[in-house]
C-alpha cells in the first residue's frame, strides 16, 4: 500500500510476485525492477479541454539527466505515461527529436519556456492508437501562430491523392506542468503508415532523406552538414561507397548492420544517365508522375525545405517489393507562409 502523498509528489513503486510452491520463483514488473520503476503521481488537474492530454511522469534523477546531458542524445529516458485521464502505461521512454538546427535551442524540460518535440517509445506489449512509438511535435509556434498551416499542407496533400501524415492535437503536461501550447501528435512515416498507404505492399524499402552531420566539438551548435542528392558516390573498384550513401538516406525498414542498398544505388545510376535511355529507365525505377506531384505541392505550399526544392531532406523514398520509388511528404514547418516562407511562384526547376 501507498500511503496518501501531498499534492505534487511523485511515487515510485514495482510489484514483486513468488510462487508459493517454488519460493526461487520471483518475477517483477517492470522486468528491469528497481532500475526500472512505475511512478504516480498526486494532484494531477483536469485539462479543461476537448482536445487529449498525454501526461509524462519522471523521477528527479532522469529528469536531472535529460536537463545536464548532451541535447543530441538519442537514449530514450525511463517514464510513465498516461492519456486522458484512464490509460497508464508504465516503463516508457522519452527523449528529444529534432535535428542540431534546432536541439541546441531546447530548454531544459522542467522550464516554463520549454517547447521541445518529443519523441516517445512505449513497450512492445503495450500500443497505443495502434503504435508503440509516438512523433510528438511542437509545431513550430514561434514560427506559425496558428498551428494549423503543416496540419492544413497535410489535408490539401490528402485531396491530392498523395500519403500524408495525420496529426492529433493534444495537451503534453510533464509532472504537472502543462505546456501553453498544444502539439501535434504526428503519424510518422514507419509500418503502420505504410500498412495505411500500401495496403498490401508494406513490406518493401523505406529510406529517410534527412542532412549528413559532422560536428566540429561537443558543443550541439557547432556542426556542418551535407544535403542528400542522387550522386554516384564510389569507392575502390568503382563500386558504391554505402557508408556516404548511408548518412543521408537512412535506411528505416528491413535495415540490419550490413543493409541492402541495392534498389538505391540502382536508382541513383538511373537518375546519372546521359543517353536516350534516361526517361525509360528512370521511369521504370521511379513513379516519377507521383514524384512531381510531392514537388510541385512542395513549392505550391511554399516550403522549401525539403528535397525536390532548396534541401536535401525532409522527405522519405518508399519503394514496396517489385514497386517503383515513391516521395513521401514529411516536416511541412515552413508552409503557407510561415515565418521564414517563400515565395509560392518560385520555378518548379
Amino acid at each position: 500500500v501507498i500511503p496518501g502523498q501531498a499534492l505534487g509528489q511523485i511515487a515510485a513503486f514495482h510489484v514483486q510476485a513468488r510462487d508459493n510452491g517454488a519460493p526461487q520463483a520471483v518475477s517483477r514488473f517492470p522486468a528491469g525492477a528497481p532500475a526500472h520503476e512505475c511512478l504516480v503521481r498526486w494532484g494531477e488537474g483536469d485539462p479543461g479541454s476537448a482536445l487529449g492530454s498525454y501526461r509524462f511522469w519522471m523521477s528527479r534523477a532522469n529528469i536531472n539527466e535529460w536537463t545536464s546531458r548532451e541535447k543530441q542524445s538519442d537514449e530514450y529516458l525511463d517514464m510513465t505515461f498516461v492519456s486522458g485521464n484512464d490509460r497508464v502505461i508504465y516503463n516508457a521512454g522519452i527523449r528529444w527529436r529534432g535535428s542540431p538546427f534546432v536541439r541546441p535551442s531546447m530548454e531544459p524540460p522542467e522550464s516554463i519556456d520549454s517547447r521541445g518535440a518529443y519523441r516517445v517509445k512505449l513497450p512492445s506489449d503495450e500500443p497505443f492508437l495502434g503504435v508503440d512509438e509516438l512523433n510528438l511535435d511542437s509545431m513550430e509556434s514561434s514560427r506559425d501562430v496558428t498551428q494549423q498551416r503543416e496540419r492544413t499542407a497535410f489535408q490539401i496533400a490528402g485531396q491530392m491523392g498523395l500519403p500524408m501524415s495525420y496529426q492529433r492535437y493534444i495537451f503534453v503536461h510533464l509532472n504537472g506542468r502543462q505546456h501553453s501550447y498544444a502539439y501535434a501528435d504526428t503519424h510518422h512515416i514507419e509500418k503502420d503508415y505504410l500498412s495505411e498507404w500500401f495496403s498490401g505492399d508494406d513490406e518493401g524499402d523505406l529510406h529517410k532523406l534527412d542532412d549528413w552531420f559532422e560536428f566540429n566539438s561537443f558543443s550541439a551548435g557547432d556542426f556542418a552538414s551535407q544535403d542528400a542528392d542522387l550522386g554516384l558516390y564510389t569507392t575502390t573498384g568503382g563500386e558504391k561507397k554505402k557508408a556516404r550513401y548511408r548518412w543521408n538516406w537512412e535506411k528505416k525498414a528491413r535495415k540490419s548492420f550490413d543493409a541492402d542498398y541495392t534498389g538505391l544505388f540502382r536508382l541513383a545510376d538511373a537518375a546519372n544517365l546521359s543517353n536516350e535511355q534516361y526517361t525509360a529507365t528512370l521511369e521504370s525505377i521511379a513513379d516519377m508522375r507521383q514524384w512531381m506531384k510531392v514537388i510541385a505541392f512542395r513549392h505550391i505550399v511554399a516550403d522549401w525545405d525539403g528535397y525536390g526544392y532548396n534541401r536535401g531532406k525532409n522527405m522519405y523514398m518508399y519503394a514496396p517489393v517489385g514497386g517503383r520509388w515513391n516521395l513521401l511528404l514529411w516536416d511541412l514547418d515552413f508552409a503557407l507562409n510561415a515565418e521564414g516562407s517563400v515565395d509560392p511562384y518560385t520555378d518548379l526547376f
